[in-house]
């Protein structure tokens, strides 16, 4: 959460994505930091689970499975005492401010 701040704080785009999300092959290799021909060789190998969806392969629960303690929840009740320029980033800090 600390880096979720600090890029943030320096003005960059954070994105969240939520982790029973299901994405395309390009988004979860963008969200590894993979090529997509690498992930789809590890998906063929089954280091990650995925499924088809006729032929397109599906994964799911990436965050889970590859950041542990990235699930973040209670933090909802916070989120109305927060202030920031962009009330989009509220849950952000809700969330740090839980797994303080």
């Amino acid at each position: 959460m600390v880096n979720i701040l600090t890029e943030l704080g320096e003005g960059n785009t954070v994105k969240l994505v939520p982790i029973n999300a299901e994405l395309t092959t390009q988004e979860a290799a963008d969200l590894l930091n993979v090529s997509r021909p690498r992930l789809i060789k590890l998906l063929d190998e089954s280091a990650l689970p995925f499924h088809r969806t006729g032929n397109r392969r599906k994964v799911r629960d990436l965050m889970d499975l590859h950041v542990s303690g990235s699930l973040v929840t209670n933090y909802q009740p916070l989120i109305p005492s927060i202030t920031l320029s962009d009330e989009n980033d509220r849950h952000i800090v809700a969330a740090a401010i839980i797994t303080l």
